[in-house]
């Protein structure tokens, strides 16, 4: 499948995503914290993968669940961090929220690098062999990745609200609540 077409079912799917937590009236904690769980487990799993595993029992299983998990807790976060703000800078609000999941996600992997490369390093010099060296320091990093999932998920649940919205949204009227349209509602069934 080329690039243009896989665009075209990732917008799919985040659109579809997006209007069936509408549709479904389906809270952004509801949502984002069992999403952030399954990717802890996922990247907890890929911590216990062996030199010579097998993609099927060791590698399949944490994909799926991390896939599913970060595509579970991706649009309710963005969601959550722009629910609150005036329409007239939701826009400004929605840039800052992305400029933060790039920063975020390049920090993250500069941590999680650099000690995957320090436990390798110290392996190594210990007089382990290169492959379970690697697999060390990838262990390291996958349980401080899951950590970090895990710690999302707690401060989530702790700061996230899940009753009504506030003041400032009450005054629209109860017919202007955003819906899916019957096409697109159709579509992701």
């Amino acid at each position: 499948m080329s690039v243009e077409g896989r665009t075209r079912w990732l917008a799919l799917v985040v659109l579809c995503c997006g209007n069936l937590m509408i549709v479904l009236d389906v809270t952004i904690v509801g949502v984002a914290l069992p999403g952030l769980l399954l990717s802890a487990v996922g990247l907890a799993l890929f911590a216990r993968a062996p030199v010579g595993g097998n993609f099927a029992l060791d590698v399949l299983p944490s994909m799926i669940l991390l896939g599913i998990g970060a595509g579970m807790a991706l649009n309710p976060v963005l969601l959550a961090a722009i629910s609150d703000v005036d329409q007239s800078e939701v826009g400004l609000a929605s840039g800052a929220v992305n400029t933060s999941f790039m920063l975020g996600g390049a920090l993250g992997l500069a941590i999680l690098a650099s000690l995957a490369a320090s436990r390798t390093g110290g392996l190594l010099g210990s007089g382990a062999g290169t492959a379970i060296a690697l697999n060390g320091g990838y262990h390291i990093a996958f349980l401080v990745g899951a950590a970090f999932a895990a710690a999302g998920a707690l401060l989530g649940a702790a700061l996230l609200r899940t009753g009504a919205p506030t003041a400032a949204h009450d005054t629209a009227e109860p017919a202007a609540r955003p819906s899916a349209t019957p096409a697109v509602a159709a579509s992701c069934a």
